[in-house]
């Protein structure tokens, strides 16, 4: 099962997301996809499949979003002898948009859980052009303390529930579809020191997921979310009467508009634009004439000999 990460378009979402949380205010934080591809169906994934969504949300602070997100596979790359495929995200919104691009490793389909470890199979991204207008390669690296901090060494708990309801028949734009319906429940809650005093955080992340093997590369028709973060603060030996106030609660819809398998590249360089096959043979092929024309035996000389 894939992590979903249309949370994107919450506000004020922390801690489980799998990236950083979209303001309403523009585009000035990038949305990564990476989160919808369906890791459990190696088929889903190939060169050129797309689909397209439409993503709204609101939260109780009165702020509201509404814009639509692409997500296609745009290429292979051989990294460091790793097999690896290109994940391009772009998103519309009322005159804006942006784009990103990263560099999955294919091992991420061998992962029990790579909900929970999607990250540990980046390897680079693309969020940007350099000096001379190319598109600048970051190799993603993980921080230090990834490795040395464990969630109940931080004073952290994080559950994660998976159901299976039922089997409903959605119709949406692209057309109707006869769905699984999977909620996943997420709860994360983190306890902390600061002073005399003790706090205690606590996020819920819910998705209702409507699935559908028809749909390429992520498998997801719509997606209902729900997002609650509350604190708690109390002095030493007073936890039983400190009160639970709600940091935030948004919630958001996300639903299919369309999916094709003609995803046309433009952020990630163009050698790069097809598949590693496709690749090795335009390489073998530019190789062949300079290596016959190494092997090629020496004519022999017509000149007459002397006398």
């Amino acid at each position: 099962m894939r992590r979903a990460i249309f949370a994107l378009l919450l506000i004020g979402t922390a801690g489980i997301l799998t990236t950083p949380p979209a303001r309403p205010e523009g585009n000035d934080q990038l949305m990564n996809g990476i989160g919808l591809v369906d890791y459990s169906r190696r088929s889903a994934v190939r060169v050129g499949a797309w689909t397209r969504y439409h993503v709204t949300g609101k939260s109780d602070k009165g702020t509201a979003t509404d814009y639509t997100m692409t997500i296609g596979i745009a290429g292979e790359e051989r990294l460091w002898g790793e097999e690896c495929f290109w994940v391009e995200t772009s998103t519309q919104s009322k005159g804006a948009s942006s784009a990103i691009a990263t560099l999955m490793s294919y091992s991420v389909f061998q992962d029990s859980t790579p909900f929970v470890h999607m990250q540990y199979y980046t390897r680079k991204n693309i969020a940007e052009l350099d000096a001379s207008g190319q598109p600048s390669e970051e190799v993603a690296r993980r921080p230090p303390a990834a490795i040395k901090n464990r969630p109940a060494a931080q004073g952290q708990s994080l559950a994660v529930h998976f159901d299976t309801l039922a089997v409903e028949t959605l119709t949406v734009a692209k057309g109707k579809f006869v769905c699984r319906h999977i909620q996943i429940r997420q709860n994360l809650g983190v306890e902390a020191e600061r002073g005399d005093s003790s706090l205690y955080t606590t996020t819920l992340d819910q998705r209702d997921s409507y699935v559908s093997e028809r749909v390429p590369l992520t498998g997801i028709v719509r997606e209902d979310i729900l997002f609650h973060s509350t604190l708690k603060t109390w002095m030493a030996g007073r936890s039983t009467d400190a009160p639970t106030n709600t940091l935030g609660h948004s919630t958001g819809v996300a639903t299919l508009e369309d999916y094709g398998d003609d995803y046309k590249a433009y952020i990630i360089p163009a050698n790069k634009r097809r598949t590693q096959k496709e690749q090795d043979r335009e390489a073998a092929a530019r190789a062949a004439p300079a290596t016959a024309k190494k092997s090629a035996p020496a004519k022999a000389s017509t000149a007459k000999k002397p006398g």
